[in-house]
């Protein structure tokens, strides 16, 4: 049986009480439908592939979408796969890394934070053909590309299947 309290990432305190917040309240919060089968952990980054990011400029703090975008469609990593999860370093947040050869990886916190997240939940997998699809199909209303997002996909009546219905 899958036991909660293991992802558990921290207690916030308010006064007297304190309120135990998980991953999967963030997922909640957003009206992901996830749940643990989702759960994975990243490995790190070959140290080649490191120096082959930085070489081409391809991994920015803070850019985590813009940067695993960029990784997918450099061709460094032949079928590499761009992922859109919550993770979490403190508390949860969107994020973006991505997969290849059956392997999670995590460019822009190892690279720019020195570590992995603690948790990592996958909201969804993008090949680069998906990608550029999913990017036109969201088109932002300026007319802009951009990596897919929780709220673009929210949006777009493509991906109700991510998310649980509302009435």
């Amino acid at each position: 049986m899958f036991n909660l309290k293991r992802y558990h990432l921290r207690k916030i305190f308010f006064g007297s009480f304190s309120l135990d917040f998980t991953i999967f309240d963030s997922a909640l919060a957003k009206g992901l439908k996830l749940d643990s089968s989702n759960v994975f952990k990243p490995s790190q980054l070959p140290r080649h592939v490191v120096e082959l990011i930085l070489q081409d400029d391809l991994c920015r703090p803070s850019s985590c979408f813009n940067n695993s975008w960029k990784i997918v469609h450099s061709g460094i990593l032949p079928g590499c796969e761009y992922v859109l999860a919550l993770a979490s370093v403190v508390l949860p947040i969107e994020h973006a890394l991505i997969f290849h050869n059956g392997n999670y990886y995590d460019p822009t916190w190892q690279i720019h934070l020195g570590e992995l997240g603690k948790e990592y939940l996958l909201i969804e997998k993008f090949t680069e053909e998906e990608l550029q699809l999913v990017a036109k199909i969201c088109k932002m209303e300026e007319g802009y590309l951009y990596p897919p997002m929780i709220d673009m996909l929210k949006a777009n009546g493509n991906f109700r299947y991510l998310f649980i219905e509302q009435e």
